[in-house]
């Protein structure tokens, strides 16, 4: 059984691969794991010919830090 946060991250992740799909991309792959750790969601724009990596954040309010600020530029870094 999945713990509370992994059930609400497995929502968001739902609602951003159906709003991508709604918006012409199709899935390519979700939950992609690598050595260096996980992409959500790999999306092609076929009318781009472009691959899109998606990292879904949630927070259910941004009164301490927004999601894009959870997400640092280095390797392997997340807040």
């Amino acid at each position: 059984m999945f713990s509370f946060k992994r059930q609400t991250g497995n929502q968001a992740e739902n609602l951003a691969l159906i709003y991508l799909q709604e918006n012409d991309l199709q899935l390519i792959e979700q939950n992609y794991l690598t050595k260096c750790g996980e992409i959500n969601i790999i999306m092609l724009d076929k009318s781009e010919q472009t691959l899109v990596f998606v990292e879904v954040r949630y927070r259910q309010n941004d009164q301490f830090i927004s999601a894009t600020d959870t997400v640092d530029r280095s390797t392997n870094k997340v807040n």
